[in-house]
């Protein structure tokens, strides 16, 4: 649900920026994040598609082909059949989350950079452009520690 809000968070804030020369001071970086985030989390989407079109039970076989059910138990063409799909099942459930947080990792990136003005920096802009950057550590740190857990 949150992907396809956030890439249009995404694109919406590239229109900003757009139509607003001269507000941060990496607008062309600024732009290349927020548009790279957006498309990532679109490839989020797509991918999480393609993981429920191979989410499928063993229970879902025995209806679809009851021919191959052996004493109420998938024969091993079955079972083979689900196999595979339980495979690719986890290629794209791996391939969804990693671009999921690639996209909200740029999304932070952008954010970020796109609150630090051109020119002098004030002291209080200091605070916003270190919650920027410490939202994005704290997402940084969360993804690597949820993949070595």
């Amino acid at each position: 649900i949150a992907a396809p809000l956030l890439a249009g968070f995404s694109f919406t804030l590239t229109s900003v920026l757009l139509v607003n020369p001269g507000v941060c001071r990496w607008q062309n970086a600024t732009l290349a994040l927020f548009i790279s985030a957006g498309l990532v989390l679109i490839f989020a989407v797509q991918t999480s598609l393609w993981l429920q079109s191979h989410s499928v039970k063993p229970s879902d076989y025995k209806d679809w082909y009851p021919d191959n059910v052996i004493e109420g138990y998938p024969d091993s063409e079955a079972f083979e059949w689900h196999k595979h799909d339980a495979g690719k099942a986890g290629t794209f459930a791996k391939a969804t989350r990693r671009l999921y947080n690639l996209g909200i990792l740029l999304l932070l990136a952008a954010v970020t950079t796109s609150v630090i003005p051109p020119g002098a920096v004030s002291d209080p802009r200091y605070v916003v452009v270190g919650v920027g950057a410490t939202g994005f550590l704290a997402e940084l740190i969360w993804v690597f520690y949820s993949r070595i857990k």
